[in-house]
């Protein structure tokens, strides 16, 4: 099953395969010698590689910083690019029976080290927890899933050697239902640890549908991503909850270090009061879908805007 398939019920992320091929189309018409990279679909270092040849300009969607590419071969996207993510959700309130939210899709050893982390700290049972183990992008795809995950473990996690013994007869794991739209379990959960598709390269920040769906609905959310990137969407006018949410973690530029202190957090909100944070909550939802639908009406103009400068460059 096609990724696209399997999330054609998640309102944030259904329309993103049109709108990759609509953006690629636009600047394949402009010039030969632009290239669009919309970096949540490729890795980061294939990316980094293909921009170091200085052969074309690229426009892109991820957030360059401390310099790591030469300004004459990159043209960023405004971030208006964002409102491809818009959805008017109901921001209706609803019984909420856990207390926090963490999809784990893809197998890497950080994502493995979160799944032993949450069972260390006590947390496991008290979130809607999904691992399923996707290995399809990685050198690990022709074996087995298992053995895949033992020799992740063996080779990288060693020292989780109880909790991998405890969840092994277990995984792939997911406890609760998942038709590809997670929209009810992110509220039916007090608040949601977000994983982000890139977290380990502090010189490229990314976002995706996750933290779009976290952002437009009114649940408090962490981020686990590159250093700032919580910095960043409050650059671009979001509403981050602040007052409710520690986002110290943002400072920290070692990811592990960075989980750390965001489980550190987590242990502490799980006590929260959600139904007492609820009208925050609900005016936080209502202003970042404003923002992301001020977004959406202006991305595809914008974007152009984006090719022209970038065709400036050529």
């Amino acid at each position: 099953m096609k990724l696209y398939d399997y999330y054609r019920n998640d309102p944030v992320f259904k329309t993103w395969n049109q709108v990759e091929h609509r953006c690629h189309q636009l600047v394949r018409q402009a010039s030969p010698k632009l290239k669009s990279y919309l970096i949540d679909v490729l890795p980061v270092e294939y990316f980094t590689t293909l921009l170091s040849s200085g052969r074309h300009i690229a426009i892109t969607n991820t957030i360059v910083i401390n310099n790591i590419l030469d300004p004459t071969v990159i043209e960023q996207t405004n971030n208006s690019f964002y409102g491809v993510y818009y959805h008017p959700y109901a921001i209706t309130d609803i019984n909420v029976h856990k207390d926090f939210n963490c999809f784990i899709n893809r197998m890497d050893p950080i994502r493995q080290s979160w799944l032993y982390q949450l069972i260390r700290r006590g947390l496991f049972d008290r979130g809607y927890v999904s691992f399923n183990m996707d290995i399809s992008c990685t050198d690990l795809k022709k074996l087995p899933l298992l053995e895949a995950f033992d020799q992740q473990f063996n080779q990288y996690l060693k020292i989780f050697e109880v909790e991998h013994q405890q969840i092994r007869d277990k995984v792939p794991y997911k406890n609760f239902v998942d038709n590809g739209d997670l929209t009810d379990t992110v509220l039916d959960s007090k608040f949601s640890i977000i994983l982000e598709t890139y977290f380990d390269n502090n010189d490229l920040i990314t976002y995706t549908e996750k933290i779009f769906r976290g952002l437009q609905l009114p649940r408090p959310w962490v981020l686990f991503t590159a250093q700032h990137g919580v910095h960043y969407l409050r650059q671009m006018g979001f509403d981050v909850l602040d007052d409710i949410v520690d986002h110290s973690y943002d400072d920290i530029s070692f990811a592990i270090e960075r989980q750390a202190k965001i489980l550190d957090i987590v242990e502490k909100m799980v006590n929260i009061d959600i139904k007492k944070l609820q009208p925050r909550l609900i005016d936080a939802a209502i202003h970042n879908q404003n923002l992301m639908k001020d977004f959406a009406t202006r991305w595809q103009d914008d974007y152009q805007q984006t090719i022209v400068r970038a065709l400036a460059k050529l």
